[in-house]
């Protein structure tokens, strides 16, 4: 069983400390640390958090924070392969994340995706394909006209997110 312990976050900057202080050693403010109950959880349940964008050290913050006093996430970014699509993405994707492209219908959207996936699951690892429209078959079809052969490109019909979130989690 993970053990339990306790840790004090500032209401005003965010920050983590193993005890209680009168005094926030991050931003000074007087009187803002709170108690809280840390639960460790498994992996598959932080690998779940992470995929639905909760934040395991912010997500009990409940007041607004000024934007400097947040520290950055230094984050390592994956070549998509294709340097304007890594320029639009900010230097490339970040592990799980989760990226929205939206456009007119007809304009290239899965075919542009399809393409980036293969080049991912050919030079850094497994990819998961998931569409909301088209059948694994129709993909595939795709996939074949633009010479991908895939290898390590899964790919997955799906609409609800409790499937989709429960099939990326490996």
């Amino acid at each position: 069983m993970p053990k339990i312990r306790t840790k004090y976050i500032c209401q005003q900057c965010g920050g983590e400390h193993s005890k209680w202080m009168g005094k926030c050693p991050d931003c000074g403010t007087w009187n803002t640390l709170e108690e809280v109950v840390d639960v460790p959880q498994s992996p598959a349940q932080q690998r779940r958090q992470s995929l639905l964008g909760v934040s395991p050290s912010t997500h009990n913050a409940h007041t607004p924070i000024v934007l400097p006093q947040i520290k950055p996430l230094v984050q390592e970014r994956i070549s998509v392969g294709y340097s304007e699509m890594d320029r639009v993405l900010g230097g490339g994707l970040v592990a799980g994340s989760l990226n929205l492209m939206g456009g007119e219908p007809g304009i290239g959207k899965s075919t542009l995706l399809l393409q980036v996936s293969g080049e991912i699951a050919k030079n850094v690892g497994p990819v998961l394909y998931i569409s909301g429209e088209e059948s694994v078959e129709q993909i595939k079809m795709r996939a074949e006209r633009l010479e991908i052969t895939g290898e390590q490109l899964y790919l997955l019909a799906a609409v609800e997110l409790d499937i989709i979130v429960e099939r990326s989690i490996v």
